[in-house]
């Protein structure tokens, strides 16, 4: 199987049990899975594949149980799920699998206040939100073009407002948190997110530098430090004004959801966004193209 696999130049993946094959030929996709269905008796393995599990983004005409498991957003793209992603399957971009939450509330998974000072954790909260959004594979831009780069960032942010709804409503009646307290730890989670994404980017150019480095004979070995350097308050192909940019607009339509509640941060968001250092942000196309509501129809079913 790897031999057949290898030959066409394939990708195999594996987490845990979970394995992702990526072929460039439908032909040898088609073998591949024939194989699959069939098992490996000769070695002793009788063990197939679950069709109940598995997923793929083409017809198999032997096999009619397994049809296309794409998911399509408004924008036309077609994606297929694994392991918590998104993988766009012509083009081999990644986003995060926010369909899992579809029609599900997020209080049922959110973890309520419970302290004497809920004000205090809230901050904390939110990068905790954040952190199992920061996979590595987003936010590469070797594998992602910009405009994924800030869909991703977007989507991260539009999920973590939602939770943060869920935290503020958790409270209890007759408990409500400061405007100061609150706009205080949306800014912690965003300078969160900024850190941890340049941490990721640092790494990344360091593996490369090494990769490269092996294959010159070392003549690569100064490259992550210099692309350190020069990102010179960029978080990889995101600069920070955009990532602040792409948090605010997040909370701005999430929130106006419910605007009765958020009624005095709605208008401290809206003047910070319009304000001077913000305002000409937005009106860049790649900004506008990420806000796109084609590209996050997802969200419309996920309950806050």
């Amino acid at each position: 199987m790897m031999t057949l696999a290898g030959r066409v130049g394939a990708l195999s993946i594996r987490v845990v049990d979970d394995w992702l094959f990526i072929l460039p030929s439908l032909a040898v996709a088609e073998q591949l899975m024939a194989r699959l269905m069939r098992g490996f008796p000769d070695f002793g393995c009788h063990i197939k594949i679950n069709t109940e599990k598995t997923k793929v983004s083409f017809h198999v005409p032997s096999q009619p149980q397994l049809a296309p498991s794409l998911y399509r957003c408004a924008s036309g793209r077609a994606f297929i799920p694994w392991c918590g992603l998104l993988i766009e399957y012509r083009t081999l971009q990644v986003q995060a699998d926010y369909t899992r939450y579809s029609g599900l509330h997020l209080r049922e998974s959110a973890n309520l206040p419970r302290s004497r000072h809920p004000g205090r954790q809230l901050g904390a909260k939110l990068c905790g939100y954040l952190k199992p959004r920061l996979i590595p594979v987003l936010y590469d831009p070797a594998i992602n073009p910009p405009t994924t780069l800030r869909i991703n960032a977007y989507q991260a942010f539009l999920f973590l407002a939602r939770r943060f709804h869920c935290y503020l409503d958790g409270l209890g009646p007759g408990l409500c948190l400061s405007l100061g307290v609150q706009v205080g730890a949306i800014r912690t989670a965003v300078v969160f997110f900024q850190a941890q994404i340049k941490a990721q980017l640092v790494r990344s150019l360091g593996k490369m530098a090494v990769a490269q480095g092996a294959g010159a004979g070392g003549g690569g070995g100064g490259g992550a430090g210099g692309g350190g350097e020069k990102m010179n308050g960029n978080v990889g192909a995101l600069s920070r004004i955009h990532v602040l940019w792409l948090a605010l607009h997040a909370f701005l339509v999430t929130l106006e959801r419910k605007h009765s509640v958020h009624t005095e941060l709605l208008a401290h968001l809206k003047k910070e966004i319009q304000g001077d250092k913000l305002k000409y942000v937005g009106l860049q196309s790649d900004m506008q193209a990420a806000v796109h509501q084609k590209y996050h129809t997802m969200f419309r079913d996920i309950k806050y």
